[in-house]
């Protein structure tokens, strides 16, 4: 059977003690204006739903679907860090049907393993920041902007203020920082060296052959073929917890309904299975 629970941002499928969580479209911080229009999903949702899978009794594994071109930077450390931890934890299986690129990539690289269909790409990884300098445009029209600062940093970008080689560096460096920060995460969820993650790091995505001979994901194979094997390796634990339950409530039940009490404060209440076999009483 398939149960479906919610974190706030995420809703995460339960089928047969394995915990589905979706990675699909767009990937933001938090809701936006976009998630009105597009599928997106957001890195607080992603941590949320790993926190849920992990607190259920009832999971043992968890398998990420990922469909998605990445997304912002804000949050994918965290969430990353999330799916590492949880890995250490319950087995952690991502599984990209179509796409993994860019954050989405990141994010997969956290599982334990990654399996990706037979039409599948991933990586694009790399880092990028569009500025637009539309101050000549501006200019044209007539337009001069000021910017009142406390500092020579501040501001810039502001439609209409040229873009100085001063704020080109920052950001270039801003971007540096974020993708040392990827590939050095990749390398640690793939137990890659670094050197090796680094040439890869050309911002294209790659197919599915070349990705598994790349070390990218470990194999190719469908959705409905992992989750089978995923949920056919729980059933037994399942199962087995389904019974001792059972046992458990009948159990209960028959010592209910044996009619042997005990007083307690005043209260007559039904004597437990133990205490029946050590008074020697049949039941």
């Amino acid at each position: 059977s398939i149960q479906t629970y919610g974190a706030k941002q995420n809703n995460i499928q339960k089928v047969g003690g394995v915990a589905i969580i979706p990675i699909v479209g767009g990937i933001t911080k938090r809701p936006s204006w976009w998630s009105v229009f597009f599928a997106t999903t957001t890195t607080l949702g992603i941590r949320e739903a790993v926190a849920a899978a992990l607190s259920d009794p009832d999971v043992h594994e968890i398998l990420i679907y990922i469909d998605s071109p990445g997304g912002e930077v804000r949050g994918i450390g965290d969430a990353w860090s999330s799916i590492m931890e949880a890995r250490k934890i319950k087995r952690v299986v991502a599984f990209v049907e179509d796409l993994a690129a860019s954050g989405a990539f990141y994010l997969a690289s956290a599982a334990g393993e990654i399996v990706v269909n037979p039409t599948g790409w991933v990586g694009s990884i790399g880092v990028y920041l569009v500025v637009d300098d539309v101050s000549e445009n501006f200019a044209r029209q007539g337009i001069r902007t000021h910017i009142v600062r406390s500092a020579e940093g501040k501001g810039a970008g502001t439609p209409g203020v040229p873009i100085t080689d001063d704020a080109l560096h920052t950001w270039q460096h801003q971007v540096d920082v974020a993708h040392g920060q990827f590939i050095t995460a990749i390398s640690k969820g793939r137990n890659m060296g670094l050197d090796t993650v680094a040439a890869l790091a050309d911002g294209r995505l790659v197919g599915a052959t070349a990705a598994k001979m790349r070390g990218l994901v470990d194999r190719i194979g469908s959705y409905s073929s992992i989750l089978g094997e995923l949920v056919g390796r729980n059933t037994p634990k399942v199962v087995a917890k389904q019974r001792a339950l059972s046992a458990a409530q009948d159990r209960v039940q028959r010592a209910a309904a044996s009619g042997n009490y005990k007083r307690v404060r005043g209260q007559k209440i039904p004597l437990t299975i133990g205490e029946m076999e050590e008074a020697g009483i049949e039941y």
